[in-house]
């Protein structure tokens, strides 16, 4: 607010709000959102308040405008299922719902029941300002929340009871992971969301996807990375807030099994420095910091000797031991004239060719004679020595 408010008179107009909006990553599908309200509200002038603003961001994410309809699936559901007129639904309607759309079939009337009670007891302010609770029926906020709440996980309680082994390297293992954990909808216009981390963390996910793309850098020459589907037009948020959000959860569950970062990194150099930096600074101890053995080909660390810590995936560059590329001159030359017209958004672990030395004692023709390549990459070593898991590409 203070940073979109100038001239610190406390009021904002139309574009300031509309900027306000992409700060957090909020996209109205109405362009009229301002002025709606302030006819509605009565205000006259061109300019709202804090407190107006504030109300008016509650009204839309409670869905008071119409068109409102992308901001919570699950009352795009109740719209579907109930009808979108219908504030309040029966517990014997509800025990249809799961039955014939959730595929509970072992719940009984009594069971549905004392769920409707259960969840109407929810603390739930937007409801109880609007919708209150009505006995043996649930309002359409209320079936949201229960949408959304562990009492609605989608795997049997037992599932909960650890009875495995898990002393082994993290590679024996399978792994709850999340693909584009940023986005809120499609991969070409949807919103970024740091939201989303926070939900895949709460569902048990365990290993989240950053694509980490190069955004602005500040007046005093700070880069700042962020994180969006890059060549798309799906909004960026920034990826110091997805490391404090992931921060956070750590601290909250100190005894939590590793949190996976795999950062899909196509930032230059500068920026990487940045990454390492924000990791190191914002996780601090939570960071699991790799040693040269768990690098190796040896076994992965086990999920219990990480348990509390955030792990690393993406690419290292090659060790200074690994053995050189043997290639023909000609493919080398060709590599080496394409390396010359590098975009800025290629891919920062590509190979690329540093150094040509011939094989004398290859018998061939000039033309297809052998070569030793050594290869280098874009990642810069401060956010390589934080890398536990070496992502591999495949063609």
């Amino acid at each position: 607010w203070y940073d979109l408010d100038r001239n610190h008179d406390g009021l904002l107009d139309k574009n300031e709000f509309h900027k306000l909006l992409n700060r957090i990553n909020l996209d109205p599908s109405s362009k009229t959102l301002f002025q709606d309200f302030q006819r509605e509200q009565h205000i006259h002038g061109k300019q709202i308040t804090y407190r107006q603003c504030m109300d008016l961001l509650n009204m839309y994410t409670q869905g008071a405008f119409s068109g409102n309809t992308q901001f919570s699936m699950g009352l795009a559901l109740w719209n579907k299922t109930f009808g979108e007129n219908e504030d309040y639904v029966s517990a014997s309607a509800f025990w249809t719902f799961l039955k014939e759309t959730q595929h509970e079939h072992d719940a009984t009337l009594a069971d549905v029941q004392a769920l409707v009670s259960s969840v109407n007891s929810m603390e739930l302010s937007r409801d109880e300002s609007s919708l209150p609770v009505k006995e043996g029926h649930l309002s359409k906020f209320r079936f949201d929340c229960y949408l959304h709440h562990t009492i609605n996980d989608a795997y049997h309680p037992d599932a909960l009871v650890q009875s495995q082994d898990l002393s082994q390297s993290m590679s024996r293992y399978w792994i709850n992971t999340s693909h584009n954990t940023y986005l809120t909808g499609d991969q070409l216009r949807s919103v970024s969301s740091v939201e989303c981390y926070v939900r895949a963390l709460q569902r048990g996910c365990k290993c989240l996807e950053l694509d980490c793309w190069d955004g602005e850098i500040m007046e005093d020459g700070t880069p700042i990375p962020v994180v969006f589907h890059g060549h798309t037009f799906t909004s960026k948020i920034l990826f110091q807030d997805i490391v404090n959000c992931v921060a956070a959860h750590v601290k909250a569950h100190s005894d939590t099994f590793p949190i996976i970062l795999s950062l899909e990194n196509h930032c230059s150099k500068p920026f990487q420095n940045v990454m390492a930096l924000c990791l190191k600074e914002t996780l601090g101890s939570a960071l699991y910091v790799p040693s040269g053995s768990d690098t190796s080909d040896g076994d992965l660390p086990s999920p219990l000797l990480l348990r509390g810590k955030v792990v690393i995936k993406g690419k290292r560059p090659p060790e200074p031991d690994d053995e050189p590329v043997i290639a023909t001159l000609s493919s080398v030359e060709n590599v080496v004239a394409a390396e010359e017209n590098d975009d800025d958004d290629d891919d920062p672990y590509s190979i690329h060719y540093i150094e040509v030395e011939k094989d004398k004692k290859s018998p061939t023709a000039p033309a297809a004679e052998e070569v030793s390549v050594k290869q280098s990459s874009k990642i810069v070593p401060e956010l390589a020595q934080l890398t536990l898991f070496h992502g591999t590409k495949y063609k």
